[in-house]
């Protein structure tokens, strides 16, 4: 039985599955049970979406990161930075600020459950237009776009977050792959593509702190395995 779009996340109990998008909080995960949980994560959704009726339309969504991260800074040799994901604080992502394809989303339509605001159908064709900003005390002080080419029967997820790495990455980073990052750079489970925007030093909560956005797009009709 196909799963509706809307409610591929909850396969389970979401909180266990994917510890993932906005809702759910655990600020003292080491960075073992982090990757555990990326991929996990990662795997339940294809799963998700492989059980899904094939030649279905595609679909975008938005989501942001559940956690808090805590992370080495590549900068400073054992100085741990926190990555503020909150939704209602200033110096998090209250001021966030999305636009896909014509679409904006603010920080309070992105809480954990507000899947059916930010899930739509797409063409399976084109370009997918993203632009971010995010505001403190009325000033912008991180954004950036970005494009890129629609795929027929595509499930697209956009995942926002922030910190000195995005929050689903692999555990080996360095400075350059913190400014110039690559989705193999940063180890991200089934990337598609990876931006990074820095966040202006006076808003910033450390050192080359940014603005992440990372975009999965998962084939839900994908070709018959061929048996010899």
């Amino acid at each position: 039985m196909p799963l509706k779009p809307a409610m591929r996340w909850d396969r389970g109990n979401p909180y266990e599955v994917s510890g993932y998008l906005h809702g759910v909080s655990n600020q003292t995960a080491t960075s073992t049970h982090r990757r555990h949980r990326t991929i996990t994560f990662i795997l339940a959704l294809c799963i998700g979406l492989a059980s899904c009726e094939a030649g279905r339309d595609s679909t975008m969504e938005v989501a942001v990161s559940a956690n808090n991260s805590r992370d080495l800074h590549p900068s400073f040799s054992d100085s741990v930075v926190v990555g503020n994901n909150s939704l209602v604080d200033s110096a998090g992502l209250a001021g966030l600020e999305v636009s896909v394809m014509g679409r904006t989303f603010t920080a309070a339509d992105l809480e954990f459950g507000s899947s059916t605001r930010t899930l739509w159908d797409v063409d399976e064709s084109g370009q997918v237009q993203v632009s971010l900003r995010l505001l403190q005390k009325g000033q912008v002080v991180a954004g950036g776009a970005t494009s890129w080419s629609l795929r027929p029967n595509t499930e697209w997820l956009l995942v926002i977050s922030r910190g000195i790495v995005p929050a689903q990455r692999g555990d080996n980073y360095t400075i350059d792959d913190v400014t110039n990052p690559t989705c193999e750079s940063l180890a991200i489970p089934y990337c598609d593509g990876v931006l990074r925007m820095r966040i202006e030093d006076s808003a910033a909560n450390f050192l080359e702190e940014g603005l992440w956005l990372f975009w999965v797009g998962i084939d839900t009709d994908p070709p018959a395995a061929v048996v010899n």
